[in-house]
Formats: C-alpha cells, sequence, structure tokens
C-alpha cells in the first residue's frame, strides 16, 4: 500500500475508531455452548511477526503531530494502543515497550478447566468475572449431580466438582457460559471458551485472549503499564471497528499477548 494510502487510512482510524476508556458491562442473557468438534490450537503468529503484518497492511504512517496530542500519548500505555502502533513510535524510539505482555489465547483455552497456577486458569476467568462453562445441578437416576458443560457433553465426576463449585461460588448454580455475541455482538452464540476451542487462529481466538487480558487486568493491574489504555471496551471497539481490517484487527490483538 503507498504512502498515500496508508494515510488515508490512518486518518479515517483516527476519525472513525471510538477509543472507550473505563469499565466494560457485559450482557449477561447468556445462551447455552453449542456441540461443535475441537480444532488444533497451535497456529499463532510471534510478536515480531504480528509488528511486521501490522506495518505491512498499510498503517505505519500516521503524522508525528497526531502523537504529541496530550501527555498519555508520550507514555508507554499510548505506544501499545492502535494509534500508538500507527504513530511509528514502536520502531523509530530506543526502549521501546514490550506490548505482549498479555496471557495467549492458547492459555486461556487450555487451562480454563485448571484451577493451579497457569495462565489463564479458570481462578483467572472468575477473577475477570467471565464464565468459561455453563453449569448445572440435575437428577440422574434418581441421584442429583453437579454438571459442567464442556466440548459440548455435560461432565461430572471428581475431576469436574471442582470446576463446578468454584463458578458456582462465583456466578450461582444453574449459570450459562458467557457467550461471543454477549460481550462483542453479533450473532456468534458460542460460548468464549467455545470459540478459543473452535475457531483457533482466528481474529476472535485473538480478541477473546486481549478482552479477558484486559478484564483481569482490572482486577490485578498485572499487566500495567501496557493495559492502562487497553480496556474491554476499547478491545470490543477495535473488534467491531470498520476502519480497519481483520488482518489488522489480528494482527494488533497478537502484539498485545506473549
Amino acid at each position: 500500500m503507498g504512502q498515500s494510502t496508508g494515510f488515508n487510512c490512518f486518518a479515517r482510524v483516527v476519525k472513525n475508531i471510538k477509543l472507550l476508556k473505563g469499565d466494560f458491562t457485559m450482557n449477561t442473557n447468556h445462551e447455552k455452548p453449542v456441540n461443535e468438534a475441537s480444532t488444533d490450537h497451535t497456529g499463532r503468529s510471534g510478536v515480531d511477526s504480528s509488528r511486521r503484518a501490522f506495518s505491512r497492511f498499510g498503517i505505519t504512517a500516521l503524522p508525528a503531530v497526531l502523537t504529541l496530542t496530550s501527555k498519555t500519548a508520550l507514555g508507554t500505555p499510548y505506544l501499545c494502543t492502535v494509534s500508538g502502533m500507527q504513530s511509528g513510535n514502536l520502531s523509530s524510539h530506543p526502549g521501546q515497550p514490550n506490548c505482549g505482555v498479555g496471557f495467549s489465547p492458547g492459555g486461556w483455552w487450555q487451562n480454563a478447566n485448571n484451577t493451579g497456577n497457569s495462565d489463564g486458569n479458570l481462578n483467572q476467568w472468575l477473577a475477570a468475572g467471565v464464565n468459561p462453562f455453563s453449569i448445572r445441578r440435575t437428577r440422574v437416576n434418581g441421584v442429583f449431580q453437579n454438571q459442567v458443560r464442556y466440548q459440548g457433553i455435560w461432565r461430572t465426576g471428581v475431576t469436574w466438582e471442582p470446576i463446578y463449585g468454584l463458578i458456582n461460588n462465583r456466578f450461582g448454580n444453574g449459570v450459562a457460559a458467557h457467550t461471543f455475541s454477549s460481550v462483542f455482538g453479533g450473532t456468534n452464540s458460542r460460548s468464549l471458551w467455545d470459540v478459543l476451542d473452535q475457531q483457533s487462529g482466528s481474529l476472535e481466538f485473538h480478541a477473546i485472549a486481549v478482552f479477558l487480558n484486559a478484564r483481569l487486568n482490572q482486577v490485578t493491574g498485572q499487566f500495567n503499564p501496557i493495559y492502562l489504555e487497553i480496556t474491554p471496551a476499547y478491545i470490543v471497539s477495535i473488534y467491531n471497528s470498520t476502519s480497519l481490517s481483520a488482518d489488522q484487527k489480528k494482527a494488533y490483538f497478537e502484539m498485545l499477548q506473549h
């Protein structure tokens, strides 16, 4: 893409993207996850390749004057926003920040049913206020069972009791998993975890991870200062932006993960 085209793209992005700040409230009318097969979860580009992709898609030449509009714009948090990336500061300033501090989609997917200390574990899902799995208490052959819906099947037994207990304590019995549409809008009624499980490597795969990172950071602050301006609402606004292509959005989200 030529310099003139890239500049016009930047102008549209700066003008049209609504950079929301603050808390994000999810729609709590969740739908049940669907039963579909799993797919591979290894496809993810690294931070360097993502930065090259972000550049290759023609969004690297924002006029320098737009980077000097506030004190915040000169700091590390700004440099890891879309506008900061577009300004070229990441490639032109010594001591550039590492924006890839958040957990990867693979971590949030693989460890959602893990109560240990792994990145993206169930305790971190719940701390972020997001439920990965639907749960229910139901009678089977005259005996009550606590069940967790995982990959489209209601699971029970000693492996699933701790998971049921944690979700029940946080959200209550009979709660459904948060769906993609309850967070990002649209018509995708799969749960966030099911999207991670079934749409590996997609734009949605990476958007969910960064959204969860932003939610968790609001509680723990563990990804600051990078995520100071990368709020859940900001991530949703980027996902729904009409000024960036799907490849541009995905490349940006990849740069915010490790």
